[in-house]
């Protein structure tokens, strides 16, 4: 018996050869997306097929019936994983943002956060030797930022203390003839943490000529929180892609286990983790909405 159906995924229409088996279903798959669903074969629950069969152009047609109802459990479970989605993205750009944007990007918020305030930089100037350097300028850009100014000389251990130093981002530049000159780049914090080793700078200077430059202490640790950043943001980002995906499955009630996984993946974003749980448990209990066909027609020739 041959008869025509639609794919409950893609709608498309196809013929079907139904096998005379005494079944009440029939197993079959759409040929054009390959979606696997079962035809119900037994009686339509419609009135005009149950009692006196339809008739047109010599067809017969009946209701076939899938064999799980359709809930909104998957509509929503998807909807709060596009949300988690949302939240992740939002997150995982922030996080790229500072990161790429690199030591510059956090100088730029450390200048409008302490406006106006001073911090307190000290250490020593060494040789490679561990020796303490005199007589090493100290120099600073100015207030407008155009020229470098000297605000310390090294003193016979090669110690300098620098006070009052505007808070955020920083230059500072140390040189002597016979020596590299060291340019030191650096976000200040202003006081009262200004005696904290963070800020305990001991510069080394070679034999030589030219400048060479490198971050300083809080520079440095920043970096690595910033590398971290980088990091993070980009596994975050790619989670929320995924998420995305598993949300869109869901909503379509395609695909069940890419659904499932990214609910579970959902959990781990620390981006609205009760809502990704209540995702995971609504997707898991319509898992046969996922499998299953939905209402249809089957026509009879």
């Amino acid at each position: 018996m041959k008869g025509m159906t639609t794919c409950p995924s893609c709608k498309t229409e196809f013929v079907v050869d139904v096998p005379e088996s005494g079944h009440s279903y029939h197993s079959t798959r759409c040929p054009k997306c390959e979606y696997p669903f079962k035809i119900n074969l037994g009686t339509s629950r419609e009135t005009e097929t149950a009692a006196t069969p339809h008739r047109k152009s010599g067809m017969k047609k009946s209701a076939l019936q899938s064999k799980g109802a359709k809930t909104p459990k998957p509509v929503v479970g998807g909807a709060f994983l596009i949300a988690v989605f949302l939240m992740a993205g939002a997150m995982a750009g922030g996080m790229l943002f500072l990161g790429i944007g690199g030591i510059w990007t956090v100088g730029l918020m450390a200048d409008s956060a302490f406006e106006g305030q001073t911090g307190t930089v000290y250490g020593q100037v060494l040789d490679s030797g561990g020796n303490g350097i005199s007589g090493v300028s100290v120099n600073r850009w100015d207030a407008d930022g155009k020229v470098w100014e000297t605000v310390n000389t090294t003193g016979s251990d090669g110690s300098y203390y620098l006070t009052d130093v505007e808070a955020g981002y920083q230059y500072l530049r140390f040189s002597k003839a016979g020596y590299q000159t060291k340019i030191i780049e650096d976000v200040v914090i202003p006081h009262p943490v200004e005696d904290t080793v963070w800020f305990y700078q001991n510069i080394t200077l070679k034999p030589g000529n030219g400048e060479v430059q490198e971050p300083g202490v809080a520079a440095t640790v920043v970096q690595g929180v910033l590398t971290g950043l980088i990091v993070w943001g980009a596994n975050l980002g790619a989670m929320a892609i995924f998420i995305l995906v598993g949300g869109i499955m869901a909503i379509t009630r395609k695909r069940f286990g890419i659904a499932l996984a990214a609910s579970i993946v959902a959990m781990f974003t620390m981006c609205g983790q009760l809502i990704s749980l209540v995702a995971l448990i609504l997707i898991a209990l319509s898992k046969e909405e996922f499998t299953k066909g939905e209402k249809m027609e089957f026509e009879s020739l």
